[in-house]
């Protein structure tokens, strides 16, 4: 159901996505990035052990197309990969809103699973791990070569991660907030910063470009991205 559902998302929004199709590391932005930029994206997924044909790069505004909160739900949903970077101001808008309509992005996927025969609460053999690889404490890494980039530290107040962690479908303990992860998920994401959201980490910057202009920068860049968990 996994497979099938990052196939209806490489489907639907074809023009709008490049690079691998597992998608493991998605980079969204408002227009395509610099070839600085996805390679700094992609020497950081390496880095972090997602592979070296880790990265897909989706694009809001293509071809005279814009995606809506509605399509960008679907799509991260579908591609469902195991970390997120919104690479500018209007990425990361477009997620918050996103955030708030992913429930309905998530029944869509599964009401197609059911009529398929298949269901997305059958997880593949490997996707228990996936998910403890989700919610795991980042792990300590020297930062590779400057231009392997992240963005300010400035914005690490922000992380929000005890509800942020939290899997859409759990319910929280009596006395505290009652609202499921859906409805919380967009009021924990900074305009710039690390943070937990439906489970799956996310790094949002104002703009990750301008962070490549010089070694002061790439390193604050560095340090939001060695963030994400690293996986062994």
């Amino acid at each position: 159901m996994y497979e099938t559902s990052a196939r209806l998302a490489w489907e639907r929004f074809a023009a709008h996505l490049e690079g691998h199709g597992e998608g493991l590391f998605l980079a969204v932005s408002d227009t395509p990035l610099a070839q600085v930029a996805r390679d700094a994206l992609a020497g950081t997924a390496e880095a972090r052990g997602f592979g070296p044909d880790a990265c897909a790069f989706a694009c809001l505004r293509r071809a005279g197309e814009a995606l809506s909160p509605d399509d960008l739900a679907f799509l991260v949903e579908g591609l469902d990969p195991l970390a997120l970077v919104l690479c500018d101001r209007a990425g990361t808008d477009t997620y918050r809103k996103a955030l708030a309509c992913a429930d309905r992005a998530d029944a869509q996927l599964s009401n197609h699973g059911a009529s398929s025969g298949t269901s997305r609460l059958q997880k593949p053999a490997d996707q228990d791990d996936r998910d403890g690889e989700r919610t795991a404490e980042p792990h300590a890494a020297a930062a590779p070569a400057t231009d392997r980039a992240a963005a300010t530290s400035a914005s690490d107040a922000s992380d929000a991660s005890g509800a942020s962690g939290e899997h859409p479908r759990k319910g929280a303990p009596e006395g505290r907030d009652q609202r499921s992860a859906f409805e919380k998920a967009p009021e924990l994401l900074p305009r710039q910063g690390f943070c937990m959201a439906l489970g799956r980490p996310v790094v949002a910057f104002d703009d990750f470009g301008s962070l490549l202009s010089t070694p002061a920068l790439k390193q604050q860049a560095w340090a939001l991205l060695k963030r994400i968990p690293a996986r062994s």
